[in-house]
């Protein structure tokens, strides 16, 4: 009986360890390709057994963390979804998407329905646009001078926003370091936030607005398969050059559903912009590409912001003993889970004349909560300038005075 027993006890520790083995969270990593061409797929929606984790980066690389029986899957809008199980986690894992074919119609071009499909989609947005949605968020801002490096700031915060920009954040985890020939946009926040909404508002014109088809053209591109929901692609721009926007403003492609008239991606550029430079610098502007990604919020009754990357790119037109150059500017905020109770917490507002430092030196740099959070995959580059940062003692802050 003994001998039973102890043999018994021996093979329940053993499927206790095999269970485990498979429950154990480890840290998987992946790339997302497109399957014709192999070119990475950049901000694709990586879930882990149901639940929206990460996106990938601009290399179409993600990480997270996983157990080896965990389903990951891989969407992108355009794309037939791909479900991975049964991971290796010795080894990165290669998800290739299959494009969607895009359906250009020839009746369209007789009855182009693009008008229609903007007028609808204002109307349901607008109709929503007094909703306020709160969520834990995280925004990677790199700043660079001649294609160099010179800045690094990771923040995470609590968001207020709406479909038509980030109202209001409280940063509670940041850090931050910057070289001596960094060049600061003191409201670099405010022009993220600010231009991440779909709907217009008083500081960033979008197609969807109050007599916005006065201001811009729109030409249906084609269709797309998402799932069993068609996406209309429409091209909008300017009608006239010469009478721009006073504000910012967008040019580029929607992507709307033609059943719910839901926004769920833009693609395009960012015009006009608004920003204040430290020092004496004047710089001149050049196209600054604007992507971002919408999802259904807690309700469902609506799109609201998933993610967004914008990269800035300005020329020196004089900067002292900077001597000119070509300035760019990097912001992916990332919208990680809505909260509805921080709709109790007070909020920064964002406004044009914010300065971001006066926020984020308050901000406390603890080492060991950065040490395994990176939410959006670095590239191998960022990972290189952080790492060098790192080792200089140059991580801190956002108020760190060393340089290098």
């Amino acid at each position: 009986m003994r001998k039973l027993k102890n043999i018994l006890r021996l093979v329940f520790f053993a499927i206790f360890f095999i269970v485990n083995q498979g429950l154990a969270q480890t840290r998987i990593s992946g790339k997302v390709e497109d399957a014709e061409s192999g070119l990475p797929i950049a901000y694709a929606t990586i879930k882990v057994d149901g639940k929206e984790l990460t996106v990938t980066n601009s290399e179409g690389i993600f990480t997270l963390s996983a157990h080896k029986n965990s389903r990951i899957i891989a969407s992108y809008l355009g794309y037939q979804a791909v479900e991975i199980s049964n991971l290796k986690i010795d080894q990165p894992i290669a998800i290739k998407l299959q494009a969607t074919q895009v359906n250009l119609d020839e009746v369209n071009i007789t009855s182009n329905p693009s008008k229609s499909i903007m007028d609808s989609a204002y109307k349901k947005a607008l109709n929503n646009a007094g909703n306020r949605h709160y969520a834990k968020a995280f925004i990677r801002q790199l700043s660079s001078l001649n294609d160099q490096y010179t800045g690094v700031s990771e923040s995470f915060f609590d968001a207020q926003y709406s479909n038509f920009a980030i109202l209001g954040w409280n940063p509670t985890q940041s850090r931050s370091s910057k070289s001596k020939k960094n060049v600061p946009l003191s409201n670099f926040n405010f022009i993220s936030f600010a231009s991440v909404g779909y709907l217009s508002s008083s500081v960033f014109a979008t197609p969807l607005g109050k007599n916005a088809s006065e201001f811009y053209n729109y030409k249906l591109q084609g269709y797309i398969k998402d799932g069993e929901d068609e996406i209309a692609i429409i091209e909008c721009h300017l009608k006239n050059k010469k009478i721009q926007p006073k504000t910012m403003y967008f040019e580029g492609r929607y992507f709307i559903n033609t059943s719910s008239y839901d926004v769920s991606r833009i693609t395009g550029f960012v015009r006009n912009f608004k920003i204040t430079s430290g020092g004496p610098v004047k710089l001149e502007i050049d196209d600054s590409p604007l992507e971002a990604i919408y999802t259904k919020s807690n309700n469902g009754n609506h799109y609201i912001l998933k993610y967004a990357n914008l990269d800035v790119n300005a020329k020196i037109k004089y900067a002292g003993l900077l001597g000119g150059g070509h300035l760019s500017y990097n912001s992916q905020v990332y919208m990680l889970n809505e909260q509805a109770d921080l709709s109790k917490i007070t909020f920064y507002a964002l406004n044009l004349t914010a300065n971001d430092e006066d926020i984020l030196k308050e901000v406390s740099y603890d080492p060991s909560f950065w040490m395994d959070n990176p939410v959006i995959k670095r590239t191998p580059l960022e990972d290189k300038v952080i790492e060098d940062f790192e080792k200089k003692k140059l991580i801190g802050n956002y108020f760190n005075k060393h340089g290098l």
